[in-house]
């Protein structure tokens, strides 16, 4: 039962914290540009939510190139464990699929 209402409570702290991002998008826009070689202007073509991290999706006007921006879930960072546990499964995976990621 309290295991219950923690993750009610986790799950609207994590659902409040997503509805600020998505008010974003121009800083999320502004945070890739800034990262890109020649820092090109890009748009947020599409958005995710994971169990540890929101994703959005961008890509850049002028190469086209499509980026990923993953921005932590603050409210699930206390589970560092199985956030650790899931992204190295995820790049096994990764590993797996593509054989060009090394883990």
């Amino acid at each position: 039962m309290i295991d219950e209402i923690i993750e009610d409570r986790l799950k609207k702290k994590c659902d409040d914290f997503i509805a600020c991002l998505q008010k974003k998008e121009r800083a999320i826009c502004a945070l890739a540009s800034a990262h890109h070689p020649v820092h090109e202007a890009c748009v947020v073509i599409d958005q995710r939510r994971g169990s540890f991290n929101y994703c959005f999706f961008v890509q850049f006007d002028r190469s086209r190139t499509k980026w990923i921006v993953r921005i932590p879930l603050r409210p699930r960072l206390a589970f560092v464990e199985e956030k650790l546990e899931a992204e190295i499964a995820t790049m096994r995976l990764g590993e797996i699929w593509t054989g060009d990621i090394l883990v």
